[in-house]
C-alpha cells in the first residue's frame, strides 16, 4: 500500500502530499499548476459537435416541412371553393362524388376484389428480434388508378391523377393470415372526394396535377376543412420539433464554445429560433402577396376573356370594364346555364379579389408588401343580389381549427411541464449562480461566512490515513460500489449489492497557507472514477485522493476545536440557506460553471420549448395560421429571455443582501455570546481568587502557630517531624486551588469570543463590498433603483458594544 510523503512542487513551490504510482518525485508538479484534465473530453467534445450538426440538420428539415405544411393550407385557403360548371382554368377546388367516367375503366383491388378508381395494397410480414419486440416488414406494396369523373350536381369533371398527386384515403379493409398482414386503402364509386388540382384547359374539362402553378396535388376522402386542419396541425408539431432541435443545437453550441453564462445561452437561443420564426414568418408573407396577387390577376384575365367570349357569341358588347357589366341575370340572350356559370365565375374572381387585398393591407403584410413590390388589384363590383350572395359564400367558409379542449388541454399541459422545468432550472442557475458570485478567496484570506477556495488536498495533523478500497490510494473522501447484473437479455438489470461512503477532515492548502475542510454533509464531486468488472461484478469507485486539487465551496466558521481560526464546513442552519451548497469538487471552478450552465441551459430548453409549444396551441384555438402568429412566436424567445435575466439578476442581489445581513447577524450572536460567557465566568473566577486568597490568609496564621522546635523529641521522632515540615512547605509553595485554571478559562474565552468578532466583522465588510460593488454596476444598477436596493455601510472602527470588554477580578 503507497505511502504519502511531503513533497514541495517544482513550479510553485507548495508542499503537499500527493500519492503517485509511477514517476519522480523530484519532478512532481502540483495540480494548481497543471490542473488535471478528463480523458473523455476530446471524445465529449465530438460527440456534442456531432448532436450539434445532427440537431441543426434536423431542426432546419422539420422547420422546412412546417413551412411546406402551412404553405399548402395557405394555398387551399387561398383559393374559394367552386363547382363545376363555374370552374375556369387554373387552380381549382373542387368537391363532389366519384363516378365511373364514360367508357373509362375500373380496377379490382388485389385482395377483396372491389371495384375501385384508386388503391393501394401492402402486404407486411411479422418478424420478432432478439429482444421479443415485434415489427412488420413490408414485403409487397403496390398502387394503381385510372381517371374518373367528379360530380358535384352542378356538372361532370374529369379527373385524371398521376404519380404527383398525394392520396389521403384511410384503410378501407386489413386481414391477417398467419405471419402476413393484407391492407386495402380504395377510393371507390360514389365516395365523396375533395380534389386540389389544375384545370388546363376550358374547352377540355380535365382536371390534372402535372401543370405548375399555386397548388399542391391533392385528392382526399377528408374535407377541405379537414385537409385544412391537418396541415395546420402538422406545421405547428412540425415547427415546435424543428424549433426545438435548433435549441438543442443552441445549447451543444453553448457547451462547445466554453460559455456558462446563461445569458449568453439566451441571447444565442433567442437570434436562432427567433430568426428561425422571423425568415419563416417573412417568407410566407412573401409568398402569400406574390402568389395572391399573381393568381388574382391570372384569374380576372381568364374570367374577363370567358365573359367577352359568351357575350361576343351572343352578339352582347362589352368592354372589359367591370364597372359596366351590370347584373348578368338581365342578359337574356344568354342561356340559363350560361347566366350561372358567368354569374358564379364573377362571384369567385371577387371573393379571390377581396380576400387578396384584405390579406394585403392587413398587419404585418402591410409592412412587407412595399418591398416585395405587390400592387393592389382592383375589386370587382357585383350587384346587390350577387354581393349577398358572396357574403353568405364567406359567411360558410370555416377556419381551420384546433378543438377547443384539444387545444385547453395541450395548452395546460404545457403550462405545467413549462413550470416544472422552469422551477428545476432554476435550481440549477442558483446553484451556478452561488458558484459564480462566490469569489475564490486564498486559503489564508477566507473570512467568516459563505466562502470558496481552491488548492490541493493535505493531510490534517493526528488525522487518521484514509485508504480507497479498490485502488488502495491514500484519500480524504470515496464512494464505492457494488453491482451485480442478475438476470439476461431484456430482464437483465443492475443490483447494488454494496455503497459504502467515506470521509475523513483534511487541508486545503494553496499557495497562501491553508485552511481546514469538514467534510460531513458535503455533496462530493470526484473527478476520478476507478472501474473494475469482475465476472457480474461491476465495482466503481470515486474518490479525492491526497495531493490532487480540490474545490471547496462552504460556511466558515469558528473552528471549535481550536477556537482560534476558521475551518470549511457545512452550515449551522442549512434551512435558513437553503441551495446554498456545501461542495467538495476535483473540477476546476471554470468546469463547474460550463457543466452547472449546460444543465440549466438544458432544462431551460424545456421551458422555452413548452412556452412555445402553448403559444402555438393557443394559436391554433384561434384558427390564426398566418405569418403573423409566426412573428408572435418569434418574440417568445426574447420575452423569455428578458423575463428569467431580470429573475437571476433580482435573485442575485437579493442573495448577496442576505449575505451581508447575515454576517452582521453573525457579529450581534457573537457579542451575544461573549456577553452571556464572560459576565458568569468573570464573577466565578473573582469568586474564586477571594476564595483563595482567604485560604491563604488563613494558612499563614496557622503557619505563624505551627511549633518550630523539635529539641525535645527523640531522635526518630525529630526525623519524622522534619519530614513533616518539608512536606507541607512543598505543598504551601505549589498550591492547586483551581483559580489558575479558571483564570485560564476565562482567558481562552475571551480569546476565542474576540477571534470570532474579528472573523465575523471581517466577513461582513467583504460581503458589503461584493453586494456594494454589485448594485453600482451595470446592468444591476438598473434594477436595484427600481426595486429599492441601497448601498450597506463598511464597518469601518469598533462601535462601543464591540469594544472588548473590561474584565474586574476584584
Amino acid at each position: 500500500m503507497p505511502k504519502s510523503e511531503v513533497v514541495s512542487c517544482n513550479r510553485c513551490g507548495i508542499q503537499s502530499s500527493p500519492h503517485w504510482t509511477t514517476g519522480d518525485a523530484t519532478e512532481y508538479v502540483c495540480g494548481l499548476c497543471e490542473p488535471p484534465k478528463g480523458s473523455l473530453g476530446q471524445s465529449h467534445r465530438i460527440l456534442k459537435l456531432v448532436a450539434l450538426i445532427a440537431t441543426a440538420i434536423a431542426g432546419f428539415i422539420l422547420q422546412t416541412c412546417s413551412y411546406q405544411k402551412i404553405a399548402e393550407q395557405r394555398q387551399i385557403g387561398r383559393i374559394p371553393q367552386t363547382k363545376v360548371v363555374a370552374a375556369v382554368p387554373g387552380e381549382v377546388n373542387l368537391t363532389g362524388r366519384a363516378r365511373q367516367a364514360d367508357q373509362g375503366r375500373i380496377l379490382n383491388s388485389p385482395d377483396t376484389r372491389t371495384q375501385c378508381f384508386y388503391y393501394r395494397y401492402t402486404k407486411e410480414r411479422e418478424e420478432k428480434d432478439s429482444d421479443g419486440d415485434t415489427r412488420w416488414v413490408t414485403v409487397e406494396d403496390r398502387t394503381r388508378y385510372v381517371p374518373f369523373d367528379l360530380d358535384d350536381t352542378t356538372g361532370l369533371m374529369r379527373i385524371r391523377p398521376s404519380k404527383e398527386v398525394s392520396f389521403n384515403i384511410p384503410v378501407s379493409h386489413q386481414r391477417r393470415s398467419g405471419k402476413y398482414r393484407y391492407t386495402e386503402y380504395r377510393l371507390e364509386p360514389a365516395n365523396r372526394i375533395f380534389v386540389f388540382g389544375f384545370l388546363a384547359e376550358k374547352d377540355n374539362p380535365v382536371v390534372t396535377f402535372q401543370q405548375k402553378g399555386d397548388y399542391h396535388p391533392l385528392i382526399s376522402k377528408e374535407t377541405e376543412l379537414g385537409e385544412r386542419h391537418s396541415r395546420a396541425v402538422g406545421s405547428i408539431w412540425l415547427c415546435w420539433l424543428g424549433l426545438g432541435g435548433f435549441a438543442i443545437a443552441s445549447s451543444m453550441l453553448f457547451s462547445l464554445l466554453g460559455f456558462h453564462r446563461i445569458l449568453v445561452f439566451f441571447g444565442m437561443l433567442s437570434l436562432i429560433v427567433s430568426g428561425a420564426l422571423l425568415f419563416q414568418g417573412v417568407t410566407m408573407m412573401a409568398t402569400d402577396l406574390t402568389k395572391s396577387q399573381s393568381r388574382v390577376l391570372r384569374q380576372e384575365k381568364v374570367v374577363r376573356e370567358l365573359i367577352q367570349e359568351e357575350l361576343g357569341a351572343q352578339n352582347i358588347p362589352w368592354d372589359g370594364d367591370w364597372q359596366k357589366l351590370g347584373n348578368l341575370s338581365d342578359y337574356r340572350e344568354l342561356s340559363g346555364k350560361a347566366r350561372t356559370r358567368l354569374r358564379r365565375v364573377r362571384i369567385d374572381l371577387a371573393t379571390a379579389t377581396l380576400r387578396s387585398n384584405a390579406q394585403a393591407e392587413s398587419f404585418p403584410y402591410n409592412w412587407v408588401r412595399p418591398f416585395v413590390g405587390i400592387d393592389r388589384p382592383p375589386e370587382i363590383p357585383l350587384p346587390e343580389r350577387d354581393e349577398e350572395f358572396r357574403q353568405k359564400l364567406e359567411t360558410e367558409f370555416t377556419k381551420a381549427k384546433i378543438s377547443g379542449v384539444s387545444g385547453i388541454i395541450g395548452t395546460v399541459l404545457a403550462g405545467l411541464f413549462g413550470l416544472g422545468s422552469l422551477f428545476f432550472g432554476f435550481r440549477k442557475v442558483q446553484y451556478k449562480r452561488f458558484i459564480e458570485n462566490l469569489p475564490t478567496t486564498p486559503a489564508a484570506g477566507v473570512t467568516y461566512g459563505l466562502t470558496e477556495a481552491h488548492g490541493l488536498i493535505d493531510t490534517l495533523p493526528a488525522t487518521t490515513e484514509l485508504h480507497t478500497p479498490l485502488a488502495h490510494l491514500p484519500a480524504v473522501a470515496y464512494h464505492y460500489v457494488i453491482k451485480e447484473k442478475r438476470g439476461s437479455g431484456k430482464n437483465a438489470k443492475w443490483v447494488v449489492i454494496r455503497d459504502e461512503k467515506e470521509r475523513i477532515p483534511f487541508l486545503c492548502r494553496d499557495r497562501s497557507g491553508s485552511i481546514p475542510v469538514d467534510p460531513t454533509g458535503a455533496q462530493v464531486d470526484a473527478w476520478r472514477v476507478e472501474t473494475r468488472r469482475e465476472g457480474r461484478l461491476q465495482h466503481t469507485e470515486k474518490c479525492l485522493h491526497l495531493g490532487e486539487p480540490v474545490h471547496v465551496m462552504g460556511y466558515a466558521q469558528l473552528d471549535p476545536k481550536t477556537g482560534d481560526r476558521l475551518h470549511l464546513a457545512q452550515s449551522d442552519e442549512p434551512k435558513k440557506w437553503s441551495g446554498a451548497p456545501f461542495l467538495l469538487s476535483g473540477f476546476q471552478e471554470s468546469h463547474l460553471l460550463r457543466r452547472s450552465g449546460l444543465a440549466a441551459a438544458t432544462i431551460l430548453n424545456l421551458t422555452f420549448a413548452a412556452v412555445l409549444f402553448a403559444g402555438l396551441m393557443i394559436f391554433g384555438v384561434l384558427g390564426s395560421f398566418n405569418p403573423a402568429s409566426y412573428l408572435a412566436a418569434a418574440l417568445i424567445g426574447p420575452l423569455l429571455m428578458i423575463g428569467i435575466a431580470i429573475t437571476i439578476h433580482y435573485n442575485d442581489l437579493v442573495f448577496l443582501r442576505q449575505r451581508a445581513r447575515r454576517n452582521w447577524s453573525n457579529i450581534d450572536v457573537a457579542l451575544q455570546k461573549r456577553n452571556d460567557l464572560i459576565k458568569p465566568l468573570q464573577e466565578v473566577a473573582a469568586s474564586t481568587l477571594e476564595h483563595e486568597k482567604t485560604l491563604q490568609t488563613k494558612l499563614a496564621e496557622l503557619r505563624s502557630e505551627r511549633p518550630n522546635d523539635a529539641g525535645d523529641l527523640s531522635p526518630e521522632l525529630r526525623d519524622s517531624h522534619q519530614a513533616a515540615r518539608d512536606i507541607i512547605a512543598l505543598a504551601e509553595d505549589y498550591p492547586d486551588l483551581g483559580a489558575g485554571r479558571t483564570l485560564g478559562k476565562l482567558a481562552k474565552e475571551l480569546v476565542q469570543c474576540e477571534n470570532e468578532i474579528a472573523f465575523t466583522s471581517e466577513g461582513y465588510n467583504d460581503a458589503v463590498e461584493t453586494y456594494n460593488t454589485r448594485i453600482a454596476s451595470f446592468p444591476d444598477l438598473i434594477l436595484a433603483k427600481l426595486t429599492g436596493f441601497r448601498e450597506m455601510a463598511l464597518l469601518t472602527h469598533a462601535p462601543e458594544r464591540i469594544e472588548m470588554p473590561k474584565v474586574f477580578l476584584g
